[in-house]
């Protein structure tokens, strides 16, 4: 061989040398490319799926404070639409309290109240008070009962208190006593 042919060949064979490793090297860093495309998709999609979670949760969360909201509203509604019916029903209790007030029955109670008391606490001085309005039965309850009877100075409505000051106790018939206390156990159920 020649020596030009021996460059030409070793010419060839630096080329085909240098040919093969520039395509390792290619071939190298595309496969090295598409795995850090791969790996890019791969934390782009977790990515995007945690973000969508993300507002997912926000929209729930929204949702819940706006329900929540309108519940609110809804139970204070409810609440002051209950305390209105409650209201008007108490409204209605006192006129029918007002009513029964100017019957036979309601002196026949108090009579029969004041007698209890006074049978109960006989032992004991007692005094008995009723409610201003009731000022024109004072005579007859008296002449009834024949009990010391007062006109209470505090309006509670009809019915009749008694202070037994030895025992240093009061007994509350009062009708004022008795719708609070009914008050305070009345609920309406929906």
């Amino acid at each position: 061989m020649t020596i030009e042919e021996k460059m030409e060949h070793f010419k060839n064979v630096s080329l085909d040398n240098a040919s093969a490793k520039s395509n390792d090297i290619l071939t190298a860093y595309k496969q090295s490319l598409d795995e850090q495309f791969e790996k890019h998709k791969e934390t782009a999609l977790l990515e995007s799926k945690s973000v969508e979670s993300a507002k997912l949760n926000a929209v729930r969360l929204e949702v819940k404070r706006e329900l929540s909201k309108v519940q609110a509203e809804v139970r204070r509604t409810v609440t002051l639409h209950q305390n209105k019916l409650k209201s008007q029903i108490f409204s209605a209790v006192v006129e029918k309290l007002n009513a029964y007030k100017k019957t036979e029955e309601y002196k026949k109670e108090l009579i029969s109240q004041i007698n209890k008391i006074s049978s109960d606490f006989n032992d004991t001085t007692v005094e008995f008070y009723i409610d201003s309005s009731d000022e024109s039965l004072l005579s007859d309850l008296q002449s009834h009962t024949g009990a010391d009877i007062k006109i209470s100075t505090v309006p509670f409505i009809g019915g009749c208190k008694a202070i037994i000051s030895d025992k240093n106790m009061l007994v509350d018939n009062s009708f004022k006593t008795k719708l609070a206390e009914e008050q305070e156990k009345f609920t309406i159920s929906i």
